[in-house]
């Protein structure tokens, strides 16, 4: 299961001129601030987006894998819940396992290049 992440509790600093937002790093505007431009709007070519997943132990498969990502999807679309992520400044997505494979997949051939390129080394 995955949930995005946006521009969250920040948008109440912008909305009171304690803080300036100059541009959001995902593909399209966030819907707490909507004025404020997205990277490439701002003639910046980059997107970043982060997320968080739930994940089961390894090889967990059949009807348990079935039984997490079913009592996953309630939670994350029950609507007092998605209220409450989206207050916390979270987009509440609700993928299943397959999907977010895929979604992992993407953003390791996406950021594998650049970051080989400054030849970071994790101990």
């Amino acid at each position: 299961m995955t949930i995005g992440w946006s521009f969250g509790g920040a948008a109440q600093y912008q909305k009171v001129s304690l803080s300036t937002h100059i541009a959001v790093s995902g593909p399209q505007r966030d819907p707490q601030a909507p004025d404020v431009p997205t990277l490439k709007e701002s003639g910046v070519n980059m997107e970043a987006t982060a997320w968080f997943a739930m994940y089961g132990p390894a090889g967990l498969k059949g009807e348990a894998l079935n039984k997490l990502e079913s009592a996953m999807m309630k939670m994350v679309r029950d609507p007092a819940m998605k209220d409450k992520l989206i207050k916390l400044g979270y987009e509440p997505i609700g993928s299943n396992s397959v999907d977010l494979a895929a979604a992992q997949r993407t953003d390791l051939a996406r950021w594998e290049k650049p970051i080989k390129a400054t030849g970071v080394q994790l101990d």
